[in-house]
């Protein structure tokens, strides 16, 4: 009910995102502000009016959700890219930190036939050696590069109406 009341605003999606963001920046240092402030030393003046502030912070937390919602709205057309670059994001991450190992890093110093030294690992069998994981974080990474660039295309044509 208090949306039908308020105007609203059309812009792209490309906006509507920097504007939330930046909606969060606010959001973010009213906040901390109210951290400081709300709880004084009684007898204490607080440097601003604690209620101000508070009202401050639900005054932007309601502006942030009803971006956030506009957003997810106007992105129904782009659902499919945005849930795939989320996978893809997330084995990415996997396979950056998949253990590779060929050989161990302990291992033992030995004497050779010749009286040589020679320093003995314990061998170790990777099905996915160091070159194929560098081959597959780089095909998910192109496979990000390109849902991003599809996604950066419909937020800079599709547009969104945000409650201002």
């Amino acid at each position: 009910m208090e949306n039908e009341m308020k105007a609203t605003k059309k812009m792209t999606i490309a906006r509507a995102l920097k504007e939330k963001e930046r909606i969060a920046r606010k959001l973010r240092g009213a906040r901390d502000m109210f951290s400081r402030i709300n709880s004084v030393l009684a007898g204490t003046n607080r440097p601003l009016d604690a209620e101000e502030v508070h009202e401050s912070v639900q005054r932007l937390q309601n502006q942030y959700l009803e971006i956030k919602k506009a957003i997810a709205v106007a992105n129904a057309g782009i659902s499919a890219q945005l849930t795939e670059m989320l996978v893809v994001r997330a084995e990415k991450e996997y396979y950056e930190k998949l253990d590779c190992r060929e050989a161990s890093p302990h291992g033992e110093w030995e004497t050779s036939a010749d009286g040589g030294r020679v320093w003995r690992t314990e061998p170790y069998d990777a099905y996915i050696n160091e070159g194929k994981r560098q081959e597959i974080v780089a095909a998910l990474e192109q496979r990000l590069d390109d849902l991003q660039d599809e996604v950066d295309a419909f937020n800079a044509t599709h547009s969104v109406e945000i409650v201002v």
